[in-house]
């Protein structure tokens, strides 16, 4: 992981998860490396992504279906986490 940028780096590790997930070569020591390496990064919405997709793999096993299904969820989580906060969240007059 970057020490420059731990958050980018736990980022593109997550990315990299979930694709292999997706592909059924997902390895349970990456997965291990990824929830260690996330201990030290402030990156809540991701950590939590990460702690489901472990829980998942836990309830639902590897199967390739499941593995697949999982590996989606994941990719999605960490696309929402590396989406900025919009400018405008808090004007009443355009969201109500």
């Amino acid at each position: 992981m970057s020490a420059r940028c731990p958050v980018h780096a736990a980022r593109l590790s997550a990315l990299s998860l979930a694709m292999a997930a997706r592909c059924g070569s997902f390895d349970l020591r990456e997965l291990e490396a990824l929830q260690d390496r996330m201990r030290t990064v402030d990156d809540t919405p991701l950590r939590h992504a990460i702690d489901a997709f472990a829980t998942r793999i836990e309830v639902d096993g590897t199967g390739e279906l499941a593995l697949h299904a999982l590996g989606t969820e994941l990719l999605d989580a960490v696309e929402r986490a590396a989406r900025p906060d919009p400018v405008d969240a808090g004007r009443k007059d355009i969201h109500g």
